[in-house]
């Protein structure tokens, strides 16, 4: 392991532990086990540490979303489901860096850092809006704002991650797969479409 990942992965560690606001950079070198210099060479300070955690978590989560979805002849049906069960692998499979993301008291992250991240989400809003939009075309999807679609499919997911992540919700995310998935296909598909 890089001494960059060790950092990143001790941050991740630490601010899980005490919070991002809570947490400080002594606590995160002692956790790597590193140096000043070695922390500070690559992180001057925690703010670039926790934006740099954030962006490539971001794109880490996103990467693999947009990789399930372009899965070759994946209906529209199939599609929403795959979303969902990405989504909610991903969290049971990164709880510290989905309890770090969806963190509701984390910083405006700078100009610089701020633009990557809206960038990175403009990408992926727009190829899921490319991917709803073809189904809407071959009348599998209702005819809607893609902003619509897309609020649906995120806010459910983004709603019952962070119960879980909090523990209001005793059972494991992978239970309401097909539920949720079965739900949004009934709110989103062409009502000349089967449920099946």
């Amino acid at each position: 392991m890089t001494t960059r990942s060790n950092i990143l992965l001790a941050a991740l560690s630490v601010f899980g532990e005490n919070g991002y606001a809570s947490t400080t950079m002594q606590a995160i070198r002692e956790k790597a086990g590193i140096s000043n210099g070695s922390l500070f060479h690559f992180f001057p300070n925690k703010e670039t540490l926790g934006a740099t955690l954030y962006l490539e978590s971001i794109l880490q989560y996103q990467s693999g979303l947009l990789n399930a979805l372009s899965t070759p002849k994946l209906d529209a049906h199939a599609g929403i489901h795959t979303l969902v069960r990405y989504h909610f692998d991903w969290v049971e499979s990164h709880v510290l860096l989905a309890r770090f993301l969806f963190e509701r008291d984390l910083p405006d992250w700078g100009t610089s850092h701020t633009t990557s991240i809206r960038m990175a989400n403009h990408h992926t809003y727009r190829v899921i809006g490319e991917w709803l939009t073809l189904h809407m075309q071959a009348g599998k999807l209702r005819s809607q704002p893609i902003s619509t679609c897309i609020a649906l499919l995120q806010g459910s997911t983004l709603v019952l991650s962070r119960a879980w992540l909090e523990n209001t919700i005793p059972e494991k995310l992978k239970r309401h797969i097909t539920p949720l998935s079965d739900a949004l296909w009934a709110a989103l598909r062409n009502e000349q479409e089967s449920s099946a």
